[in-house]
């Protein structure tokens, strides 16, 4: 009876410790509240001969700009419903579309009035056929950049300002 109390007395030690850890190390991450815009990483595997030639009729109009990014959304995303929110409040200072990847085009349009995109061209992706088929990525939210029309980079990111920050484009809030 002693042994199983004393394993019960080490084991609730044990959580308390490990949950005093964790609380340690979050507090050593910076929130948005200390100017942290998010974080990209590379994503490797993108067709590196993917060219807006290839591109969807929606999306055909930036594909004649110098510098574009298309963003790769999805509808069961939660950080994509964040990057969406976001996308509204900004003006952004570049050619930006949107790729909705979703299980079908009302869930990619109702994602689309929801978080009121109307005015970016966008693209449903039903399946996620064309990112994966023609550009090589099946991941969400990835922001694809395109210079004179060829893919140069492929990022996975959390926060729009962050993909723009890095495109070097002037990121302002909306006054309206």
């Amino acid at each position: 009876m002693y042994v199983v109390a004393l394993v019960l007395l080490l084991l609730a030690a044990a959580v308390v410790l490990l949950f005093a850890m964790m609380g340690e190390l979050s507090s050593r991450v910076p929130g948005p509240e200390e100017g942290a815009t998010g974080r990209l990483a590379p994503v490797a595997g993108y067709r590196e001969d993917a060219t807006s030639s290839d591109w969807p009729e929606e999306l055909a109009p930036l594909s004649y700009e110098p510098s574009t990014a298309l963003l790769v959304l999805s509808p069961i995303c939660t950080t994509c419903g964040k990057v969406a929110a976001s996308l509204t409040s900004q003006a952004l200072d570049t050619p930006v579309g949107l790729v909705i990847s979703s299980d079908g085009r009302s869930r990619g349009e109702d994602f689309i009035a929801q978080h009121t995109l109307q005015d970016f061209p966008y693209f449903i992706d039903d399946g996620g056929v064309w990112t994966s088929s023609k550009i090589g990525i099946n991941q969400s939210p990835t922001a694809l950049l395109f210079n004179e029309g060829k893919i140069t980079a492929a990022y996975s990111f959390s926060d729009v300002t962050a993909v723009m920050q890095m495109l070097g484009h002037k990121v302002t809030e909306d006054a309206t």
